[in-house]
């Protein structure tokens, strides 16, 4: 196999218009739309394609449609304490099994009718993460009719555990053009964002897509406790 071929097979599925900055550096990460013009350089190829790869293998996923809230509808004139209690997403549900990698384990959200929220994530093998007590808020946007709820301090493991520890350290940015509302994602570690949706009176919570944009895994999550 020459390396044009494996450099297509490799990123076929790697998604569209995704990038993060190392400092002042923007990398971007190539996708289906670029293939063609990687295969047409073999050279370049060989010489870019083994440390974006990398990347691409430690911090992308493969797609499913099976994760999102499906029917759900963007939530709007909600109240601050209409979010609070526990929130759980199981992260391998969410994921599937087409993924560059496997995300396992659950992640909790206690948001507090005092403002402030704490995170916990089990990966289920291990590793395990518990927040301070950070704030919360819910943002209206009236012009679109949606929710969003800003977690500051939050980290954003749909990354992949080691990309979310490095993003909470501001050792890189994550950019994204699809927030999960059509409109560009840019994180700095400073908070994570997530869409509030409703259907038929029930609520869920729902991340940014990551991995491909024409196919994206979001994890959402569901209210598993209210407050007594």
């Amino acid at each position: 196999m020459t390396l044009a071929h494996w450099v297509f097979q490799a990123i076929a599925r790697a998604p569209r218009h995704t990038s993060v900055s190392v400092g002042a550096m923007r990398i971007f990460v190539p996708g289906r739309d670029y293939v063609l013009s990687l295969v047409d350089d073999p050279v370049g190829a060989a010489l870019t394609m083994r440390s974006w790869f990398q990347f691409t293998l430690s911090v992308l996923v493969a797609a499913t449609t099976a994760s999102c809230c499906g029917g759900w509808l963007a939530s709007y004139d909600l109240e601050a304490s209409d979010l609070v209690g526990t929130w759980s997403a199981d992260y391998e549900v969410s994921f599937g099994r087409r993924c560059w990698y496997r995300m396992t384990g659950v992640e909790t959200l206690t948001l507090r009718a005092d403002g402030t929220y704490q995170q916990l994530y089990d990966d289920g093998r291990g590793y395990v993460y518990v927040s301070p007590w950070n704030r919360w808020r819910l943002e209206e946007e009236e012009d679109r009719g949606a929710s969003i709820l800003h977690l500051e301090g939050g980290r954003f493991y749909p990354l992949g555990k080691e990309w979310a520890e490095a993003l909470a350290e501001r050792s890189w940015q994550y950019h994204s053009d699809d927030d999960g509302r059509g409109q560009p994602l840019d994180l700095d570690g400073t908070e994570v964002i997530l869409h509030v949706r409703s259907r038929s009176g029930q609520r869920c919570l729902e991340y940014p897509p990551v991995c491909d944009l024409d196919a994206p895994v979001i994890v959402n999550f569901r209210l598993v406790a209210s407050p007594a």
